[in-house]
């Protein structure tokens, strides 16, 4: 198998992964605990675990990405050419998110560690709300950059 098909599928599969874990906690689970469903447990249980996959997910796009990069343009072609526009799109609008979602955890962080529900998932649930737009933001402008 050609390795940059895989490397394509891998990156495809972590950003999709990543982005459905954020929606899924944004508007299944943060809901539940700024409503006082859920104990301090399980905040912190959902707060070390999305760090996990955000973090690994972050990590894995990078090599990825930096592959592709690497091997499918050239720096004429990333600044020249509209798939190479997108590229650098798609790499700035991922570290915002990254960021976010690094912001958003320890909103939920800080306050668990004192026994709080409501009032961490409450500050956390805007960030959340901004990385899934931004998450679904990019898995649009993915899907249609194979169109390019």
């Amino acid at each position: 198998m050609e390795i940059e098909a895989v490397v394509r599928a891998v990156h495809s599969v972590f950003a999709t992964f990543w982005v459905g874990a954020t929606v899924y906690v944004t508007y299944a689970v943060l809901p539940g605990l700024r409503d006082g469903n859920g104990t301090a447990s399980f905040a912190d249980r959902l707060s070390s675990r999305f760090s996990v996959v955000s973090i690994g997910s972050a990590v894995v796009l990078f090599v990825t990405g930096g592959h592709l990069a690497g091997t499918l343009y050239t720096p004429e072609s990333l600044i020249g050419t509209v798939g190479g526009n997108l590229v650098l799109a798609m790499t700035a609008l991922w570290l915002v998110l990254a960021g976010i979602l690094h912001v958003g955890t320890k909103r939920l962080d800080d306050g668990v560690g004192e026994g709080k529900v409501r009032e961490p998932a409450s500050d956390a649930y805007p960030w959340f709300v901004v990385g899934s737009v931004l998450g679904v933001v990019l898995l649009v402008i993915g899907v249609g950059f194979g169109y390019v």
